[in-house]
């Protein structure tokens, strides 16, 4: 197969000829069929893929939860860690957030949130996602996850009860609301 590329700059005006016929202006856009353009090195093979503003977590796969696996490391970047992105928001009620792995669900997964509510009253676990989350109204959004319940005695309240907490998931703006 004879691969012949367009040049930079014919690439660059055919990118932008949407944008002119949508102006309603004129446009003049003569293209050289004949032209070479540069000769590619047949050392190249492969495939390239820049991974910008969240393109391969949040753009390709549609992935709107930042870190969900809780495997973010500072190896990675200096300044993440395991519980980057996520965020404990007490409203009402006191808790601890803290990355586990003691007990993984699945060799695949290793890492986990370990919540610990240590005073009655509401606390919530806030995914930041990729510069937020983005939902449209009409849409069907699938959420899974798995909550194991790690309490061993009894509640705080007047009854001492111990059946497990509940757990709520919703939908919220960066305001709290529903």
């Amino acid at each position: 197969m004879n691969f012949r590329p367009l040049p930079l700059l014919k690439i660059a005006l055919l990118a932008l000829l949407p944008f002119a016929l949508h102006a309603g202006s004129p446009l003049a856009l003569n293209i050289d069929a004949a032209s070479h353009g540069k000769p590619i090195s047949p050392d190249l093979v492969g495939i390239f893929f820049e991974d910008l503003n969240y393109a391969a977590d949040g753009g390709l796969y549609a992935e709107l939860i930042q870190n969900r696996s809780f495997a973010y490391s500072p190896l990675a970047r200096s300044e993440w860690h395991n519980l980057t992105s996520w965020e404990l928001v007490p409203r009402g009620g006191r808790a601890v957030l803290s990355p586990d792995g003691a007990f993984p669900l699945h060799t695949n997964n290793p890492h986990y949130a370990v919540l610990e509510v240590t005073h009655a009253g509401e606390v919530a676990v806030v995914n930041a996602g990729f510069d937020g989350i983005v939902v449209r109204a009409g849409e069907n959004y699938h959420l899974s996850f798995f909550a194991r319940h790690l309490f061993t005695g009894g509640r705080w309240d007047h009854i001492k009860s111990t059946a497990p907490l509940p757990l709520t998931l919703r939908l919220e703006t960066p305001a709290g609301l529903v």
